[in-house]
């Protein structure tokens, strides 16, 4: 990922990240609260997905390396804070909660044969629309066990953000041998 903001105007910066070593195919913010709405998700044909603050670093936070093909597709839950999908070209949907694991996805299902290439939640988060190569949707009903956010989830995200920004801000630091 490398983006870059251009302007004349005044208070518009110019930031640049880079993340990726393929096309970016989907970018999504958190907003399922206020304090994390700096959170955001990448995806790319280099089969990944990677968290980013806008806020904290530079570097992304976390990498998501489980997919065996592009991810087309990824978006935060619109009630879970900690709770993202991902869509891939093995015609995959993986549900991520980042309070529980950053290393493999919580579920995943093989909702078709072909690529998945659109996702999107329905307002309560229970539900989860999923367009494939075919033209076909399916939609996908979400356990409440992980739809549903406890009430401690915001400040349990926080705190993991926290750490990894902390190990990010380290990994980008200069080495000095």
């Amino acid at each position: 990922l490398k983006a870059q903001v251009h302007s004349t105007k005044t208070g518009v910066e110019e930031a640049a990240r880079d993340g990726h070593f393929g096309p970016v195919t989907h970018l999504d913010f958190n907003r399922a609260a206020s304090t994390l709405s700096d959170l955001m998700l990448s995806c790319s044909m280099d089969w990944t997905v990677k968290l980013w603050s806008q806020r904290q670093s530079e570097v992304p936070l976390a990498s998501f390396e489980t997919s065996k093909d592009y991810v087309f597709d990824a978006k935060w839950s619109p009630v879970h804070p900690a709770l993202f999908a991902s869509a891939n070209g093995s015609g995959m949907l993986d549900l991520w909660n980042l309070n529980a694991d950053l290393e493999v996805p919580q579920a995943r299902a093989k909702v078709s044969s072909c690529a998945l290439s659109a996702l999107q939640w329905v307002p309560g988060g229970r539900r989860i629309l999923v367009g494939d190569a075919r033209g076909r949707v399916h939609l996908y009903e979400v356990a409440v066990e992980f739809a549903v956010p406890r009430a401690n989830e915001i400040s349990r995200l926080e705190n993991r953000v926290t750490e990894l920004s902390e190990l990010a801000a380290l990994s980008a630091a200069p080495s000095h041998a």
